[in-house]
């Protein structure tokens, strides 16, 4: 059953919708958005006002014939941030190729890749990055300031705090 209130709003499985659109339905799915086509994409776009061309999206994509040829895309008007694919997810890629892939969006950039920040604010404690094209670049932070940094080709690797120690745990000199 569908009811249009006297406000517009439309309900489907009630008589009083509280929203624009109501559903409210039982143990099966509530809302099926179905591309009518043997591939393709199912797309919900969203739009916060009238001035803009595209906004946010959720977008359901079959790629092949399995179940794990199947994607779930979350975007913007940039194109794909997120994609779950088949157990794995993908940021900024829909081909992800691990539990976890984080494509790089540039080259020499220290927030190109992975940044954990410090739960107290917002200072970067691990980056890894890319440092050149298909190269990497980890680095360390205590209060913000770089402590230890290792690159791919070998430029400026250091530690810049406490002792190192090779079979050892507990170092008693710098190396």
């Amino acid at each position: 059953r569908m009811r249009i209130d006297s406000s517009g709003n439309v309900g489907i499985g009630t008589t009083s919708p509280s929203q624009t659109l109501h559903i409210v339905g039982g143990n099966a799915d509530q809302l099926l958005i179905e591309n009518g086509t043997s591939s393709g994409s199912a797309k919900i776009q969203f739009k916060a006002n009238s001035n803009r061309n595209a906004g946010p999206f959720i977008m359901a994509t079959q790629r092949g014939n399995s179940a794990s040829d199947s994607d779930l895309e979350l975007g913007d008007e940039s194109g794909t941030i997120l994609t779950l694919n088949g157990g794995k997810v993908g940021i900024a890629t829909v081909s992800p190729t691990s539990p976890l892939t984080i494509k790089s969006n540039s080259v020499n950039g220290n927030d190109s890749g992975l940044t954990i920040q410090a739960n107290s604010n917002a200072n970067a404690i691990v980056r890894i990055v890319e440092k050149s094209t298909d190269g990497a670049a980890l680095h360390m932070y205590d209060s913000g300031a770089e402590k230890i940094a290792f690159y791919t080709d070998g430029t400026d690797n250091h530690i810049s705090a406490g002792n190192v120690g090779v079979g050892t745990a507990v170092p008693n000199e710098k190396l």
